[in-house]
């Protein structure tokens, strides 16, 4: 059973998601896992790529730790890395990819143009967790407004993610679940945690607590890798 503290709003996983889903970040980030740092090479085979956003992309992931900038003295040169930080992504964005790719949403920025909505993974996370009703997702998340969760569901919906049954027994509800395809985003929905708990997770200053939460939502997410 997931107790208090593993199904509390304690991870940063729309965050997380929000900073990849920016334009041209997730390519930047492949990009430095193939090898390429220099800013020309970024630029290479995307004539779309200003250097202005270019610029702008970079500074954005550095501010979020994912890479750090190193000027070379010799030869003269500004190059980048990934961070320890950004290298730990590795398995988000490999499920993110292996997720588009089995479901048909290709590129992954289609992927991502749902999932980094606000509080979509948080209300995909709470779904895991068995919560259905309007009422359930809202609890914990007083920020949360009925608009808001209304145009989320919508979205998730739209996307198959999740789909709207009314029940027949009295009184009538109105309950959510994932579909089959919503279900298959447990993986990435896992990884995210991981990375979450291992980057942002100075709450839990207790090395048990935190592999209890992992194991909570390995459980609970079913997976067996």
């Amino acid at each position: 059973m997931v107790d208090e503290v593993t199904n509390g709003n304690f991870y940063h996983l729309s965050k997380t998601l929000m900073f990849i889903n920016k334009k041209w970040s997730i390519e930047l980030i492949r990009d430095m896992f193939f090898g390429k740092k220099r800013f020309k090479e970024f630029k290479e085979e995307r004539p779309d790529l200003s250097s202005k956003v270019l610029s702008e992309c970079l500074k954005n992931l550095e501010g979020n730790g994912v890479i750090q900038k190193v000027v070379d003295s010799k030869p003269a040169s500004t190059n980048y890395y990934l961070t320890q930080r950004g290298k730990s992504l590795n398995r988000v964005i490999y499920e993110l990819v292996v997720f588009s790719q089995e479901k048909n949403f290709s590129p992954v920025s289609e992927t991502l143009a749902f999932l980094s909505k606000k509080w979509s993974v948080e209300i995909i996370r709470d779904m895991f967790f068995g919560k259905k009703h309007f009422k359930g997702f809202k609890e914990g998340n007083p920020d949360l407004s009925n608009k808001v969760l209304s145009e989320c569901l919508k979205n998730l919906e739209s996307n198959g993610i999740i789909e709207k049954k009314i029940t027949n027994s009295k009184p009538f509800s109105t309950e959510y679940q994932l579909t089959e395809l919503g279900k298959s985003l447990n993986r990435v929905m896992y990884e995210l945690v991981v990375f979450d708990l291992d980057n942002y997770g100075e709450t839990y200053e207790k090395e048990s607590t935190r592999r209890r939460i992992i194991e909570d939502f390995r459980e609970t997410l079913e997976i067996n890798y």
